[in-house]
């Protein structure tokens, strides 16, 4: 059992493309590959599932406390080989004076050694100073070996590697050459999901074939078996399943699951699975309607803008959604689901479509990007309090018809230990709660009683 890390010096220096090589090369080659992700982005785990067969799982230093995190990396590493991609620059974090958040508090939280990918495009003795760079700001982050990107051969690697080598001491462990036709589209969010890339297949061989001819596979897997076993007890969940599993016993709740609603914390569904849920996939595309024996909802993010006219033409399912929240069944909406259950939304292109109409409200997308970051909620329960963190990521914005309707807990943004922004957010109707942020039920399991438990008790 191994564990590695793969980060970038900045964004777009191709340190995603380089973690799915990996992961595929050493997936084909047999290992047991378990993927995680750096960071609440919910698009490059798909990528890695693809590549590995396995869920990928999100680590985040701002949204989980230490002991959830080891809890994640311990129970879901039980393979050969644990890869972490990381998140934006290495110490891109929260803020400018902590990186809590970053690449490089990750990897220190969870003693995990670095393989540092850099752009090696029109550079050759100078990348030395990058990587010196990135050794000297924090000591305490064990950089353990570097990938160069995006140079021209293997003289020009040469060059790159003797340079960092002699000055860092770091050693180099393989290149990727510049390839054209390997290209992973993005839009608005980021990159495009995985299963909406019908040429994923050949970019991930051309990927894997330009891996095992530049990448020292072997070295890496070494360096891997340096990072010391971790913790898998998580007394905060063993507690709250104790407590809670005799109540969720046996209960089933759809969950959405196609091209338009794809956003979802692994560990999310994996919590209700282990409180004895049944969950059943459910498309809003595709199917007629919800399963009869259904008594929960729950509506993730995604793309429904992408898929509005798709969405608004199956009435059927509308419908069915319609007459499930009348029935004051639990329904819970994230972002792309948070759309779904309004009246309906116009895109950029001046169209509008009808949703469901859980809530009066419309939604409208925008050019520019709304609301970005970590946030923390705070829910009112009669006379308790209840906080959970959570990250959202949207550009678009409620518009008409949002008077009257309950905003169900507050926000607030952080920033270097300061709160600098406080507002309310979400809507609740009835038994239907739904709002822009996506939660990590783990920071606060109890969350899950707020948008099912409690409700339960109430049909």
């Amino acid at each position: 059992m191994g564990r590695i890390m793969i980060a970038g010096t900045s964004s777009n220096v191709g340190k995603t493309t380089v973690a799915i090589g990996l992961m595929a090369a050493y997936t084909r080659k047999g290992y047991q590959v378990n993927p995680f992700k750096t960071g609440p982005d919910y698009i490059d785990p798909g990528f890695h599932k693809y590549a590995t067969k396995n869920h990928s799982y999100n680590l985040d230093s701002h949204l989980l406390e230490k002991e959830d995190i080891h809890y994640l990396l311990s129970r879901h590493s039980d393979g050969d080989l644990s890869i972490i991609e990381g998140v934006m620059g290495f110490y891109d974090g929260h803020g400018i004076k902590n990186t809590r958040g970053s690449s490089a508090d990750m990897a220190k939280v969870t003693q995990t050694p670095v393989i540092l990918v850099i752009d090696g495009s029109g550079v050759s003795s100078s990348a030395a100073a990058t990587v010196l760079g990135f050794q000297k700001m924090d000591p305490q982050v064990v950089i353990s070996g570097v990938i160069v990107n995006k140079v021209s051969g293997n003289r020009h690697y040469q060059l790159i590697k003797e340079a960092i080598e002699h000055h860092t001491g770091i050693e180099c462990v393989g290149y990727l050459p510049k390839n054209k036709d390997i290209h992973l589209d993005s839009r608005h969010l980021g990159l495009i999901p995985a299963e909406e890339m019908p040429s994923l297949d050949q970019n991930i061989e051309k990927l894997v074939t330009d891996v095992n001819a530049s990448i020292e596979l072997e070295k890496i897997v070494q360096i891997s078996k340096t990072a010391p076993d971790l913790p898998r007890e998580n007394q905060k969940l063993k507690r709250f399943l104790s407590n809670n599993k005799p109540h969720f016993q046996g209960k089933t709740i759809a969950v959405a699951k196609d091209a338009a609603f794809s956003f979802y914390y692994q560990n999310n569904l994996d919590i209700l699975k282990e409180l004895g849920v049944e969950l059943v996939e459910v498309s809003p595309l595709k199917d007629q309607a919800l399963p009869e024996n259904v008594e929960g909802l729950y509506l993730g993010g995604g793309f429904p803008e992408v898929f509005a006219k798709q969405l608004a033409q199956n009435e059927s399912f509308l419908q069915s959604v319609r007459d499930f929240v009348k029935e004051g069944r639990p329904c819970y909406g994230e972002c792309g689901g948070f759309f779904y259950l309004s009246r309906g939304i116009r895109n950029l292109d001046g169209l509008h479509h009808e949703f469901a109409g859980v809530f009066p409200f419309e939604m409208e997308m925008t050019k520019r990007l709304v609301n970005f970051g970590y946030v923390n909620a705070t829910f009112e329960e009669g006379s308790k309090e209840l906080s959970i963190k959570g990250h959202e990521f949207h550009h678009s914005k409620i518009v008409k018809n949002r008077d009257n309707i309950e905003e169900y807990y507050q926000l607030k943004k952080e920033k270097d230990g300061m709160i600098v922004e406080k507002r309310g957010c979400g809507a609740r109707i009835g038994n239907t709660m739904a709002g822009y942020p996506h939660f990590m039920f783990l920071s606060n399991p109890e969350f899950i009683n707020i948008i099912f438990r409690r409700n339960y008790e109430r049909i």
